[in-house]
């Protein structure tokens, strides 16, 4: 049987290609997700300057709230304490334990401070775009990298460094030469020992201090930032790093492979959005890909129904008819998925590189896409099209010859039972996600469940197709016939005997105006949302931002100096946990809570404008200030005491002074600026937020903090229209792999769209033929099939648009309070006029090819 199938496929090769194009996309798009996912989970980042080192020991960024399951990231980088160290090198089969110390150090030529590619930072405005890293290192962790002098000797003196040949090369020094340093906000000349050169590309710049300089600029005296293990000879690295994780205990992480990078880059732990992108991405197009390919092999098995209802009438046996139908499935969807592989591969390394260049994802991630989720799309594939073979054809294979042949041709409209039974399951799954949409997720990541709202909707409805399309067709064809005269009267009884083809090509209409629909509106909302809440927080005319090292205090006192300034505050961001009281929302999401630090006295200028109670005058030393919605859900009062864990692990225990308005959404927490610096990596406060005295020009203001700047090497001054059209910038870049991320599911469900229709289409060859020979003109075919397209379309784009609110209105009510997005309105007419335009393409152009031949031989059964 599988013989005959393969033989018979040249008379029925429209049915053939449209399956073959519904599988390979169908395999393509679910392994281009596969490869988000892998890497997303592989989370793969090679070491660089630590990759000398075969186990690496670091701090454990991983944290649990007390009594709570959700695993978080904490922002800052974590320090082994100096009783790890001590535990580690004493650990049998450690031959040698190097600590690595790192903190904000750069080389400045010319006052300017010189970037790890060899660059140099552009005046007082802007930098160049390319990594400007760049950290201050003990001699005795060179040999991680390894990094190997070049020229000169190694530091052993305070004042003396050793500096990479890139950063040598620019600043223009040599051995014995005096540099400039930056570091912990302050100018210091060291001379130059020495020049070393990595054994490996690096992206970051090394400057190398002596050891009496490396403990007096370390940020946590008493800790190193990583701890590089050398085994001793013969020492299997695997059973090594189990015995150090024994010794190292909770508090830090033994390393290997491709994990070793993490202590280099604690930012690359940063995947929450990675993750969530990936996973949405994922279901999407797993829901779309098999719901688009199931309804296109239905429809192709579906025409085929007058042939299968022939076999069995000369003798087939119904277990010989599933096994052809089998047999060629099989072979098709493996073939199509095979030949899907290459082009899926670069498809989602660019998707994955336009989200890593978008900030949604940490540079330094290495992009996978291995044999796993290869082999899992195939399968996926496979089982989806031998579902919908075998669902397709079960009928014509148990049903009576005679009666077979009569349903080939009529079609009526049956619903199994367990099809009613998982379209409930589909729309029971999108009101499950509506209700976790408005109570149980906040901020961004409520766009996460509102994505499958609508496709789960859409699914439902579609496996509901054949009812639905009857149904529709009755109550919206007697609206458009009035336009179509004997050719709408043609198409509409066309439209009432098709009902179960029509709703494979309804289907992927409905499916593509309510993603695109709904997810573009997802978009727009949150990028208007967040730019109003960024901007509404911005009330600083001048933000001076530092290089990588911070500014020491004097500096602000400079600032407030200079005339025309109202207000000046020291900002520091990071985030953080609340650990008691409990509470009841967790983190805000899987990275905790926003955390601003600011200077009391200017914080109502600067930053919030008004409080609920409480004064903001009174946040110094260890007080805290919380938004009122978030404060009443934790029962906090003033007064009352609150533990916090910061971002490096560390703990506050702080006392609540005041609480101020926000919108819904947006909470945060607000620290003095001193108490948060000092659980950040720099240790010092990066900004300077300045406002004009009211009336005074904000350009003679900047004018004078240019001039401070030219004393704060690396410094830059941004203008508070700039800072909005930078973050909006940032907004649109990340906005940008959403719409990328929509157009590949509605370019598949386009495809699909246009593969079901060009199929349907192409099957009518004997009735247009029959219809030319009794007197119908090219034009009144044209002009039935043109109204049937319409009806298609129609049907379709109506049941998106009323798919489309179940995603919108939880999402808008999570994220602004109100039921109604936001954005342009010409985006959902275009997304209408989108899909009604293919579908009315893809019916009349294949009839148009179908009406050229003679009427006789399109009459001719194929």
């Amino acid at each position: 049987m599988f013989t005959l199938a393969m033989r018979s496929l040249r008379y029925r090769w429209g049915g053939f290609v449209a399956t073959f194009i519904a599988m390979f996309f169908c395999a393509g798009l679910l392994m281009a997700a596969g490869g988000l996912v892998q890497t997303s989970a592989q989370h793969a980042v090679p070491p660089q300057r630590l990759a000398a080192a075969p186990i690496i020991v670091a701090g454990n960024s991983n944290y649990n709230l007390p009594g709570g399951a959700t695993p978080y990231t904490l922002a800052e980088q974590i320090r082994v304490s100096q009783s790890v160290v001590d535990a580690v090198s004493k650990t049998p089969g450690v031959e040698k334990a190097i600590t690595d110390v790192a903190f904000p150090a750069v080389v400045l030529s010319g006052g300017k401070p010189v970037t790890s590619s060899g660059q140099l930072f552009k005046g007082h405005g802007s930098r160049v775009e390319t990594d400007t890293t760049s950290l201050g290192h003990g001699w005795s962790s060179a040999e991680l990298a390894p990094y190997a002098l070049t020229s000169g000797s190694q530091p052993t003196k305070a004042g003396q460094v050793v500096i990479d040949s890139e950063s040598a090369a620019v600043a223009g020094v040599q051995v014995g030469q005096t540099v400039d340093v930056l570091v912990h906000g302050a100018t210091q000349s060291f001379t130059v020992s020495g020049i070393a050169a990595a054994a490996g590309p690096v992206s970051q710049a090394a400057i190398f201090f002596s050891d009496p300089d490396t403990q007096k600029y370390n940020t946590e005296p008493g800790t190193v930032n990583a701890i590089g293990v050398i085994p001793a000879a013969g020492q299997d690295v695997t059973a090594l790093s189990a015995k150090l994780t024994t010794v190292a205990g909770a508090s830090a992480i033994v390393l290997t492979g491709d994990q070793r990078g993490y202590a280099e880059f604690p930012d690359t732990l940063k995947v929450t959005d990675l993750t969530v992108t990936s996973a949405v991405f994922t279901l999407l197009a797993i829901m779309a890909g098999l719901f688009g390919a199931s309804s296109t092999l239905a429809l192709a098995y579906q025409q085929r129904g007058r042939e299968m209802a022939l076999l069995r009438a000369i003798g087939t046996t119904p277990k010989q008819l599933r096994r052809m139908i089998r047999g060629e499935t099989i072979t098709l969807s493996l073939i199509a998925s095979i030949v899907a592989i290459v082009p899926s591969y670069f498809a989602s390394e660019w998707l994955y590189n336009k989200i890593v260049s978008s900030g949604i994802a940490p540079d330094g991630i290495v992009f996978h896409l291995g044999p796993v989720p290869i082999v899992a799309a195939m399968v996926i594939a496979l089982l989806t099209s031998i579902g919908a073979a075998r669902i397709a054809g079960r009928r014509a294979a148990v049903t009576k010859p005679t009666a077979a042949l009569q349903e080939a041709e009529s079609q009526p409209v049956r619903l199994g039972w367990g099809r009613v039974i998982l379209a409930w399951v589909f729309i029971a799954i999108a009101a499950l996600m509506s209700f976790v949409t408005l109570t149980a997720v906040t901020g961004p990541l409520t766009a996460t469940p509102a994505a499958l709202i609508s496709i789960c909707l859409a699914v439902g409805l579609g496996l509901l197709g054949p009812a639905i399309a009857k149904l529709m067709t009755a109550i919206i064809g007697p609206l458009l016939r009035p336009f179509a005269g004997l050719a709408g009267y043609l198409g509409s009884l066309n439209a009432r005997q098709r009902a179960t083809r029509m709703a494979a090509v309804i289907t992927p209409v409905m499916l593509l105006t309510a993603i695109a629909t709904a997810n573009l509106y997802l978009v727009t909302t949150e990028q208007d949302v967040s730019t109003a809440a960024y901007t509404d927080d911005l009330h600083a005319d001048l933000v001076l931002q530092s290089g990588a090292t911070g500014f020491t205090p004097d500096v602000l006192a400079k600032v407030r100096q200079l005339p025309n300034v109202d207000a000046a505050s020291e900002f520091v961001a990071s985030t953080g946990f609340i650990e008691k009281p409990v509470d009841p929302l967790g983190g805000k999401d899987l990275d905790g809570w926003p955390i601003q630090g600011v200077t009391a006295d200017a914080a109502s200028k600067i930053g919030v404008s008004s409080t609920t109670t409480g004064d903001l005058n009174n946040l110094t030393g260890n007080t805290v200030a919380l938004t009122d919605n978030y404060a009443k859900k934790l029962g906090a009062k003033l007064g009352d005491s609150i533990t916090l864990r910061l971002g490096d692990r560390g703990t506050a225990d702080v006392k609540l002074v005041a609480t101020f308005p926000t919108k819904p959404s947006f909470d945060k927490i607000l620290l003095p600026a001193d108490l948060l610096a000092a659980h950040t990596l720099p240790g010092l406060p990066i900004q300077i937020l300045v406002r004009a005295t009211p009336g005074a020009s904000v350009d003679q203001l900047r004018t004078a903090l240019a001039g401070l700047s030219t004393t704060l090497p690396g410094s830059t001054i941004s203008d508070r229209s700039t800072l909005a059209t930078a973050y909006a910038g940032h907004l649109q870049s990340q906005a940008l792999v959403s719409y990328l991320i929509v157009a590949m599911i509605a370019g598949y469900t386009t495809i699909t769209i246009v593969n079901n229709l060009a199929l349907s289409t192409t099957r009518r060859r004997k009735e247009f033929g029959l219809q030319r020979l009794t007197g119908s003109t090219r034009g009144q075919i044209m002009a039935m099939m043109g109204y049937e397209g319409a009806l298609i379309a129609v049907i379709g784009i109506v049941l998106g648009v009323i798919v489309t609110p179940s995603t919108l209105i939880p999402f808008s009510l999570g994220r602004t309070g109100s039921p109604i997005p936001t954005g342009p309105l010409w985006m959902f007419f275009a997304v209408v006029a989108y899909a009604a335009v293919v579908a009315l393409l893809a019916t009349l152009v294949p009839t148009w090819f179908r009406l050229r031949g003679r009427p006789l031989d399109a009459a001719v059964p194929e």
